[in-house]
């Protein structure tokens, strides 16, 4: 009977992840337009498909190694490791560089982040709760958005799964062996997205806090991680070596002026509205924030359950405990950080919250019975809830076609460039507009960025603006109210309009009528 129960939950599981990319599917693979964040994780496999050599658009130097005859990525950014890349090569190669292709494959990491999860849930608690736990994961309004549309949220999902599956097998079964699998699942993930450390480091405390010196490991095992660990984050100890540390030198640089208590503001009410909503991404299709009740109650809810989880019995189930512990730990690490802190980031806190909340819903109802009835009834809102917020966002993503930034006029400004401009210098004025046309022209389109560091005087490259414009060369930009890098916008216009050279300009409009962006071609006399 207990084993006919758990195969139903199994297949509970199952059926979560395939309502996921159901949900993932209903959302729209195709609509909004590509978004320059989400391009920067597929431009390295963009490369590796169509040349091994040094690649055309931006990048930090030590971030490409050379190995029989080939540039291969090893960094995406100076936190954020090129897995995507690889994974991306093989269906960009048979399948090209769409959207599809790109979109899937980031539902697909959505996906074994739910499952990774659920095995290790099953093994340290039942299958039950990990099958409630999948599916508050997919139809989370937040969770689904974020983990299709955004560049790196799978890759921290990825990571998660790797050292849940891992953790889950050491669990069952310690052993050297095991353990090895562990590390390489620690340094997998911190040369995925370094942040991962976040999570690493507060899983280690909240098990020291928990079960004390239980947490001590025969020293094969230790050395078994340890190994693991060096071998899973070699590419990042490459890039850091070479680069003489640049991930500390950007976390240096990176580091936010504004006074802490004000950062923690801030964080608090992006933690709120992410326990149901994507408030990062809401602005994709112009959507509304969810109703200011639900917020409340979502966080009231999850306020309550890591209550009740930690003030359980201390012979109860360590497990409880050091979940509270390791989202209070993250948290606080986000909460604390100097770093630019986003939603996408404390995405990463929801599968936690997701778990403590069934967990402590399961302690009501075995210690209430008659709660069951009000838990249920929470349960049918956070369904109704999503499904309405998930069904909203798929309207209107179809309708507006994605709007500002995300908007798909980015289709039809790749497609000109490419009929129109073959062959010639394109130079892109502002941030936004390189990394997505790379891709989504399958590298025909190798712009050039002179908005880095440029000024009204000069371009990026320390040109003055009237010596940077050249019969023959095409200018792309925003339009004016979608501009990231007025300096270098202005400092173009100011010197076209003192040019001698006659020009060409061709506007690009959103779904919605607004402006997205214009080319501008500098005619051969």
């Amino acid at each position: 009977m207990l084993q006919s129960a758990s195969l139903e939950m199994n297949a509970a599981r199952l059926a979560a992840i395939a309502t996921y990319l159901l949900c993932a599917a209903v959302l729209g693979f195709r609509s909004p337009g590509m978004y320059y964040d989400e391009a920067i994780f597929f431009n390295g496999a963009v490369q590796m498909v169509n040349s091994g050599q040094e690649p055309a658009f931006a990048h930090d130097q030590w971030s490409w190694v050379t190995l029989l005859g080939r540039q291969w990525p090893i960094m995406v950014m100076p936190y954020v490791g090129s897995i995507r890349n690889y994974l991306a090569a093989i269906p960009f190669a048979a399948f090209g560089p769409n959207y599809y292709t790109a979109r899937i494959l980031s539902s697909l990491l959505g996906a074994i982040g739910i499952w990774g999860f659920s095995v290790l849930i099953r093994e340290s608690f039942d299958a039950k709760t990990a099958a409630y736990t999948s599916w508050i994961l997919a139809i989370h309004p937040g969770y689904l958005v974020l983990t299709i549309y955004q560049g790196g949220v799978g890759e921290w999902m990825l990571a998660f799964a790797a050292l849940c599956i891992t953790l889950a097998r050491y669990l069952r079964a310690p052993s050297t062996l095991s353990a090895f699998w562990v590390g390489l699942a620690i340094g997998f993930g911190i040369w995925t997205r370094a942040n991962v450390a976040w999570l690493i480091g507060s899983a280690i405390l909240a098990a020291a806090i928990v079960v004390g010196k239980r947490i001590l490991l025969p020293s094969r095992q230790l050395a078994a991680i340890a190994t693991g660990t060096i071998i899973g984050a070699w590419p990042l100890l490459w890039y850091e070596l070479r680069s003489d540390f640049a991930t500390l030198r950007f976390m240096r640089s990176a580091a936010l002026p504004d006074p802490l208590t004000d950062l923690i503001s801030i964080r608090l009410q992006k933690l709120c509205e992410i326990l149901i909503s994507a408030s990062d991404l809401r602005k994709m299709w112009d959507g509304a924030p969810p109703p200011v009740w639900q917020t409340l109650l979502f966080t009231a809810g999850v306020a309550c359950a890591l209550f009740i989880c930690f003030t359980q019995s201390r012979n109860s189930n360590p497990a409880r405990r050091i979940a509270v512990l390791i989202f209070l730990f993250l948290l606080a690490c986000m909460l604390f950080s100097r770093l630019n802190i986003a939603s996408h980031h404390m995405i990463a806190l929801v599968p936690i919250a997701a778990l403590i909340v069934v967990v402590a819903a399961g302690k009501v109802c075995r210690s209430w019975p008659r709660a069951r009835y009000a838990i249920a009834a929470i349960a049918l809102l956070y369904v109704t809830t999503a499904a309405q917020s998930n069904l909203a966002a798929a309207r209107q993503i179809r309708s507006t076609g994605g709007v500002r930034w995300w908007s798909n006029a980015i289709d039809p400004l790749a497609s000109y460039l490419q009929r129109n401009c073959e062959g010639k210098n394109i130079k892109v004025l502002d941030w936004g507009l390189s990394n997505n046309l790379f891709v989504l022209s399958n590298a025909r389109i190798r712009p050039a960025e002179l908005f880095w560091g440029a000024t009204i005087q000069r371009s990026g490259l320390g040109n003055l603006w009237k010596d940077e414009i050249s019969p023959g060369d095409v200018y792309v930009l925003h339009t004016p109210s979608l501009e990231y890098s007025p300096d270098a916008a202005e400092g173009f216009r100011r010197a076209v309009a003192g040019s001698p050279w006659s020009l060409r300009r061709t506007e690009f409009r959103q779904k919605n009528g607004a402006g997205y962006a214009e080319v501008v071609e500098i005619l051969a006399p």
